[in-house]
């Protein structure tokens, strides 16, 4: 009983419907300055002969550097929580942090 109704989480497509809607609100969800400024300064990429990989650590100094002042500076653990969830940014665990594949504009 009621394994076919639309929304019920047992339905197929379920999951579909789910990624899809979550693929929708990331359009009109609120960037942290530093993330914006990230944006701004950085593509992500998949292409590691174009990109580099980067911790969050160097992304925010050099986001930092260049937005002169401009942003509100985060502190380095919430930066680097904001960056891993922003979605097409490849990420790598290492011996000593996760790295970041990007690419400099």
């Amino acid at each position: 009983m009621g394994e076919h109704l639309i929304g019920d989480h047992r339905s197929p497509g379920h999951a579909a419907q789910t990624q899809e809607l979550m693929l929708h609100n990331q359009q009109f969800q609120l960037r942290s300055p530093a993330i914006s400024f990230f944006f701004d300064y950085f593509l992500p990429t998949d292409d590691e002969t174009v990109g580099e990989w980067l911790s969050a650590s160097a992304i925010l100094t050099e986001v930092k550097s260049r937005a002169k002042g401009a942003m509100p500076v985060p502190t380095l653990n919430k930066f680097a929580r904001e960056l891993h969830h922003q979605p097409g940014i490849r990420t790598k665990a290492t011996k000593n942090s996760t790295v970041y594949l990007v690419q400099r504009k």
